[in-house]
Parts: C-alpha cells; structure tokens; sequence
C-alpha cells in the first residue's frame, strides 16, 4: 500500500506510506477516478507522517509529473508534512522542488504548518467545517490526534 486515502464529495486526501514511483502512478489514477465522480476539480491533499520515508530521485520526478497530469483537476493542491525534524524540513524541500519544477503556480500547491491550516483551506475552498474534517480523518486512520496542534472542539454539522 502506497497511502491511505479520505474521500467525500470533491476532498480527496492521502497520507504517504510509500511515496515511490508506482505510488505516484495509482494516486494520478486516483484523482482522475474522484475528478469524474465527483464531477469537478477536487480539494486535494496529501499528508506525510514523521515516519514517512523521503522519496527517491526517481520517485520526486514520477511526482511531479503525476502531479503536472492531473493539476488541472484540482482547485487546490496540499501536503502537510508533521513534524519539525530535519527529516521533516527536508521533506518540505522536496514537495516544494516538485512543484517548482512541475512549473506550476506555487500558491495552488501549499505547504501547510499543520492539518488545522489544510483543514481551515478546505473550509475556504468548499464550505467545510475544519473540526468536522479532521475528526473524519482521525476516525479512518489518517491522523492520530497527538498530531494535532490543539485538541479538537465539538464540530458542527458538514
């Protein structure tokens, strides 16, 4: 398994496991699957866990142009990256060097501080409550909430 993934409506999010080249092809398959059902650009978002291991050369270039293929399906493009080692700031490097060699406008592709700033972007770009998603994302596995910033609140209604 390359990632787990979140999807309702237009949100579409991933957590790495194996961010690799066969990893980089089933998520473009992915996203196009979710653009046709949900029949429009998706609020995408990818989470890179503190143990995430740090793509190859091979696995940063299939990325960005999986990435390049499939940006026009997408109102937003995010990662999250958790965590503050140096392993961490080298992951923010790459995803950012992807997306600057993807030629791509820098701001559709973020790099957030935290889950609570994607899911604050989500609420922008769609109407979504951020508590709401977060809690969605703790109940299928794709966060723990000791990597939360905060404890989360009481949601309101999707």
């Amino acid at each position: 398994m390359y990632f787990k993934s979140f999807v309702h409506g237009r949100i579409l999010i991933i957590r790495w496991l194996d961010p690799s080249v066969a990893g980089s092809a089933e998520l473009a398959k992915l996203i196009e699957r979710c653009h046709v059902a949900a029949e429009g650009p998706l609020f995408f978002a990818s989470i890179v866990g503190a143990t995430c291991p740090t793509p190859s050369s091979e696995a940063r270039e299939a990325m960005r142009a999986g990435h390049e293929s499939v940006a026009d399906r997408l109102t937003d493009s995010r990662t999250v990256i958790l965590g503050r080692s140096i392993r961490q700031s080298l992951m923010r490097s790459v995803l950012l060097n992807i997306a600057l060699l993807a030629g791509r406008d820098v701001k559709r592709f973020v790099i957030d501080g935290s889950a609570e700033d994607m899911a604050a972007a989500a609420q922008v770009a769609l109407g979504v409550d951020p508590t709401w998603l977060l809690q969605r994302l703790i109940d299928a596995g794709m966060l723990e909430h000791t990597e939360l910033t905060r404890p989360l609140a009481a949601p309101s209604r999707p």
